[in-house]
């Protein structure tokens, strides 16, 4: 009877190690599946949730792209404890060190967010370069400047707020639907554009050498005022912007608007207006909507010249003589 008792006891203790090294097993095998990939690994990686897409289709994604160890791990943590309902479609940064837990909790967080700030007067190459450093994980600059070839002056300078995955498409739709939004689409300018008598080409083409010539709205008005002046006199507009515009990139400094040379003014281009009267064929850089009022309201004056000294001051003159004399004083 007491050996029968030991092996009832013995057979009660094996059964009761089984039970404890499967559910022990279990428990670790259950860990591994929520377990981060590789916890020293931080660095952030983009990851876009589509409008729509449930749990189970982005959990088979994330194993895809190396971010979770187990699509079917993801799952059950979220049957588990009653996430991932909520996932919020849109760009999100992810991290190879997070558990499954963590996952799902960044997925649920509004979507991540670049910030970009468009400069008033840059022109095409220099947004892109811009866009190329601003984090944006999809963006290829040159794909950028093909799509914008047409588009110099209608990329309108703001700052947006723009998902880490914004390809090139992505970008130019943003700032090329904010320009129409402020003149294509935009019943006021257009009424003053019919007003003026000329063609948005042709405000916006003068708005962009406002913008690289002037300053403030009143300094950008008085210019327009010169520049109608010369056009009417089919005098030649003569403006540095437009011969560094014609010339490019300075291959020494980089810079894409260093001051024109003797030999940048004569250079050969439809968009130098030293040696082409009337407007360049189009924009030469992008506006904003003070060069745009300044295009439309300009400000008579006698003046016919202008120059800016050292320090930024405007000097204007009626006459060749006059501009000379300012040039010997301020320049």
């Amino acid at each position: 009877m007491v050996r029968v008792k030991k092996v009832i006891w013995l057979a009660v203790i094996c059964g009761i190690l089984v039970i404890a090294v499967v559910f022990g097993g279990g428990i670790w095998y259950v860990n591994q599946l929520f377990a981060p990939v590789d916890v020293a690994d931080s660095s952030e990686i983009h990851f876009r949730v589509e409008p729509g897409e449930t749990l189970s289709s982005v959990a088979s994604q994330l194993q895809a792209q190396g971010i979770i160890r187990s699509s079917d791990g993801l799952r059950l943590y979220a049957k588990i404890f009653g996430v991932g309902d909520s996932i919020q479609a849109g760009d999100h940064l992810l991290h190879r060190s997070d558990d499954a837990g963590a996952i799902i909790q960044s997925l649920e967080k509004p979507p991540a967010q670049v910030t970009i700030t468009i400069i008033p007067g840059w022109r095409r190459e220099e947004i892109a370069a811009y866009l190329s450093e601003a984090g944006l994980s999809q963006f290829d600059g040159e794909e950028f400047l093909a799509l914008t070839a047409d588009l110099e002056g209608q990329l309108w300078p703001e700052t947006y707020k723009v998902a880490p995955m914004s390809d090139a498409q992505m970008l130019v739709t943003v700032l090329h639907d904010q320009y129409r939004q402020q003149v294509t689409d935009n019943p006021d300018f257009q009424r003053r554009l019919q007003t003026s008598g000329r063609s948005e080409l042709e405000i916006v083409t003068l708005a962009s050498l406002l913008q690289r010539e002037g300053k403030s709205l009143d300094e950008m008005k008085m210019i327009a005022g010169i520049l109608y002046s010369r056009l009417e006199d089919n005098y030649p507009l003569q403006l540095c912007a437009t011969a560094q515009y014609a010339t490019g990139q300075d291959p020494k400094t980089g810079k894409w608007w260093e001051p024109p040379t003797v030999a940048d003014t004569q250079f050969q281009s439809p968009y130098n207006t030293y040696v082409v009267k009337g407007l360049p064929p189009g924009p030469i850089s992008s506006v904003t909507t003070n060069a745009l009022e300044a295009a439309l309201e300009p400000t008579a004056s006698d003046y016919y010249y202008y120059l800016h000294d050292d320090q930024g001051q405007i000097h204007y003159a009626t006459s060749l003589a006059g501009h000379e004399r300012n040039k010997e004083l301020y320049l």
